[in-house]
């Protein structure tokens, strides 16, 4: 198990997923190398605080607009990967 930030931006009235080392936002696509996952949210909150700081977004963007979000390896798709829920119901659907 793994973690992600989902960054909502009612601005734009959509989401993109935050992940480990990156500052800016990665886009909204459901699934993760290893190395882009966070190993606890307690590393996920400390990076959504670390963003924050960055000045990297807008000011209307607080830690309200942040959300850790649990990512899981399932053995049927490809394991080298972690995935959102929504992202492993879109990639069973597909096979």
């Amino acid at each position: 198990m793994g973690y992600v930030i989902k960054l909502t931006d009612p601005q734009y009235s959509g989401y993109a997923f935050c992940i480990k080392d990156c500052i800016p936002p990665f886009g909204n696509i459901k699934f993760f190398s290893e190395g882009a996952v966070f190993g606890t949210e307690q590393e996920a909150e400390e990076h959504i605080r670390t963003v924050l700081k960055s000045g990297w977004y807008r000011p209307d963007i607080t830690a309200d607009n942040f959300e850790v979000v649990e990512v899981r390896k399932y053995p049927e798709l490809f394991n080298t990967f972690y995935y959102t829920d929504e992202g492993y119901k879109k990639f069973k659907e597909m096979k």
